[in-house]
């Protein structure tokens, strides 16, 4: 499926900062409009099933206003401006609108540095967006919201996010992919960042660290709590999905320019033993 980029300037749209309060209030109760369309400008390779991010641009608290899925092809209309011209729209399903105001995670400053490839303050409405940045885009919605418990692992299927088979684990390569991690963890390497694409080829899960936690309660809170029982972990898929889910939490939702040394210190123990189970 394509994934779209929309627009919404609420100074000059005909869609009002009241209406779209008034939706949010039907979405928290679950109820959703019958009827919602937008511009699209890119439109021709648009169908139904295709997903729409809009983003709220030209106001104070920019970022991601709503999301959900195109219901049908684009079709021409009357210009939403009045001004006598053409253009094309297409109707929507929306699956969840928030109020920027409150939602400071969905702030365009937190998505710009990760996702340049976006104008994130203007631009047409309904341009297409190439597929590794919308993959990416969307794992990293569908993880905050998950996060905050507004979404559920249901998200991942509507975005068609599950895997159709998950990688088996594999002691050679997770033992190679360690050694190589301690070293950019001693050398504070970029590619530090870019961990996760690795992560899921290993067959590691990002769980939030849920199951680690209810085997090693405080293990993932700090480097002093993971030296306490390191040397009990003997479960490569449980350290691995622990190390996952800290690794996102320390690069995506602390909101800070770099890692902290204490989650340094805990990358380098986790790995170290990470190391050691799988020779």
């Amino acid at each position: 499926m394509n994934t779209y980029i929309l627009r919404w300037n609420p100074s000059i749209s005909s869609y009002t900062i009241e209406r779209h309060l008034e939706i949010i209030s039907h979405i928290d109760k679950g109820e959703y409009p019958s009827f919602f369309n937008w511009s699209i400008f890119e439109w021709e390779k648009l169908k139904a099933g295709d997903i729409f991010i809009l983003l709220q641009v030209g106001t104070d608290c920019d970022g991601i206003a709503m999301i959900g899925k195109f219901s049908g092809k684009p079709y021409e209309a009357d210009s939403w401006r009045n001004d006598g011209t053409k253009i094309h729209y297409a109707n929507m399903n929306i699956l969840d609108a928030f109020n920027l105001m409150d939602e400071i995670g969905l702030l365009s400053y937190n998505f710009e540095e990760d996702f340049p490839e976006i104008d994130w303050h203007s631009g047409h409405s309904g341009t297409l967006v190439e597929p590794k940045v919308a993959k990416k885009l969307i794992e990293s919605l569908v993880t905050i919201m998950m996060r905050r418990g507004r979404w559920n692992e249901n998200a991942k299927k509507y975005f068609g996010l599950l895997p159709n088979k998950k990688p088996k684990i594999n002691n050679k390569r997770v033992h190679s992919f360690a050694a190589r991690a301690l070293k950019q963890i001693d050398a504070h390497n970029k590619n530090f960042y870019d961990w996760g694409d690795e992560f899921e080829k290993l067959g590691f899960d990002m769980d939030f660290g849920n199951e680690f936690c209810k085997v090693y309660p405080l293990a993932l809170e700090s480097s002093s709590e993971l030296e306490k029982i390191i040397d009990k972990v003997s479960d490569i898929a449980l350290l691995g999905s622990a190390i996952y889910s800290k690794w996102r939490y320390a690069v995506y939702w602390q909101l800070v320019i770099d890692v902290s040394e204490d989650d340094r210190a805990w990358f380098k123990i986790a790995l170290e033993h990470l190391l050691l189970i799988s020779a």
